[in-house]
């Protein structure tokens, strides 16, 4: 199954890497209305509610993303170590970095030690996507012998390069 395509489209890649979950994700959001700054402490984590990285100032949009399609964990985790831009979405909202503007780079990460993918509630080979106010996330969960869902684009490029490779296999000569 394809990811959910729309505007704003972040993808977030969730993996088992040795003994550790790593969450990656890149892109950015696509509509973008500030509602408030926020100062809050509270630890990066995943869980039912979507998902949050370095949250403690951060800006926030009213409206939250809903779920299309997959599998998503319903188990609440906090992260160990996190990397990059803040970026989440949670119950009806939609955060980023403070200063954020629509189509700025998204990206970053979150590393949950000593775990794997079924203690927090993710099953290797699962895709799908969330989405609501023009923005879009699509996830795959990637595990040992699973890889990623490719990207639409590396999709096109593969069938461009196979038609390609055919083309050229008709027009060699024959000895």
């Amino acid at each position: 199954m394809l990811p959910f395509s729309g505007n704003g489209a972040v993808t977030v890649t969730v993996q088992e890497v040795g003994s550790d979950v790593v969450i990656n994700y890149t892109g950015s959001w696509d509509n973008w209305v500030l509602a408030r700054n926020v100062s809050w402490s509270f630890e990066s984590s995943v869980g039912p509610f979507g998902m949050l990285n370095r949250p403690n100032t951060y800006a926030l949009m009213e409206g939250g993303l809903t779920k299309q399609s997959g599998l998503w964990t319903q188990t609440y985790t906090p992260g160990a170590q996190e990397d990059g831009d803040f970026f989440g979405w949670v119950s009806g909202q939609t955060t980023a970095q403070v200063g954020y503007t629509a189509g700025d780079l998204i990206e970053g990460s979150i590393t949950f030690r000593e775990t794997d993918l079924a203690t927090l509630g993710f099953t290797a080979g699962d895709s799908g996507s969330f989405s609501g106010n023009g923005n879009t996330v699509n996830f795959s969960v990637t595990g040992p012998g699973v890889s990623a869902i490719p990207e639409p684009s590396s999709l096109l490029g593969l069938a461009g390069l196979m038609t390609a490779s055919t083309f050229l296999r008709r027009r060699r000569p024959r000895s």
